[in-house]
């Protein structure tokens, strides 16, 4: 399975906006088990911190929340036309890391601060 930054960032923008936790269902083009492994590789990158409630019957997390490096990546992402320059330059190379994206989302916004 590969990661998908749209689904990144729709996650980080769910979970800031959610007050008594966040649900994973309703993502029209994911499945549970593609949401629940991207949850999952956002935890291993610092990017939520939740509880792992996984069973047998697949992954899951509770209680999901942005830490400080998940708050940074989203308020860089979170205006779309930022985030869609930033696609657009990365979609040139075929991808990038979460660091690459990280960089070109605040060279992106140093140059809109005329910076």
């Amino acid at each position: 399975m590969r990661r998908d930054m749209d689904l990144v960032r729709e996650i980080l923008q769910r979970v800031a906006g959610a007050e008594d936790g966040w649900d994973s269902e309703g993502f029209n083009s994911y499945s549970q088990e593609i949401v629940a492994y991207h949850v999952g590789i956002m935890i291993e990158a610092g990017l939520l911190s939740a509880i792992d409630a996984s069973s047998n019957d697949g992954a899951a997390y509770m209680h999901s929340q942005l830490t400080w490096a998940g708050n940074d990546f989203l308020d860089s992402a979170l205006e779309p036309k930022r985030w869609n320059e930033a696609k657009a330059l990365i979609d040139k190379v075929g991808g990038a890391s979460l660091r690459v994206w990280t960089d070109v989302l605040a060279k992106i916004t140093m140059n809109g601060l005329g910076l």
